[in-house]
């Protein structure tokens, strides 16, 4: 027999599709809820198009908040305005976000209202440096220092930076 004739021979596949001898589910995919758990009182959704920008930031991890942020930022430009270098201002606003964490009720004296350019105290007589002159300067590692403050007056912060 030649190649020729047995290729006639050999059928053509069939060019219809085949029923399958095996049942097949389809199973519907669509977006749900889903719970992930809760924050202040509301629920989090597993794929909620808006969680906010702080889905995943303190309490959820060490990652700082939006108004830890600003806070922090608030704190940074007030230290380096009261006469600290940028690289002691920004460790020491480091340490207050996890000072104000950990709920603890110290203060140092840069975050006071009455601290001054030059690390002057205006209200020293009250906060108990009567043996330092008022308009001499403090010790830079005295107003770094978290301590109890009889005179302290807390700072108040805002967005921008501003009193």
């Amino acid at each position: 027999m030649s190649w020729l004739n047995r290729l006639k021979q050999i059928q053509a596949p069939d060019t219809q599709p085949t029923k399958t001898t095996k049942s097949v589910s389809v199973v519907l995919v669509a977006t749900q809820m889903g719970l992930v758990g809760k924050n202040d009182g509301g629920i989090l959704a597993a794929n909620d198009p808006n969680p906010g920008p702080d889905l995943y930031c303190w309490p959820h991890s060490d990652a700082m908040n939006g108004p830890e942020i600003k806070k922090f930022m608030a704190r940074l430009d007030r230290f380096v305005n009261l006469g600290l270098d940028h690289e002691s201002a920004e460790k020491l606003a480091d340490c207050l976000v996890a000072r104000d964490r950990g709920g603890e009720n110290r203060s140092v004296c840069l975050e006071c209202k009455h601290m001054r350019l030059g690390l002057r105290c205006l209200n020293s007589k009250i906060a108990g440096l009567t043996a330092i002159h008022s308009n001499s300067g403090l010790p830079s590692d005295f107003v770094i220092q978290l301590q109890s403050c009889p005179g302290f007056k807390a700072e108040r912060w805002e967005a921008n930076g501003a009193r």
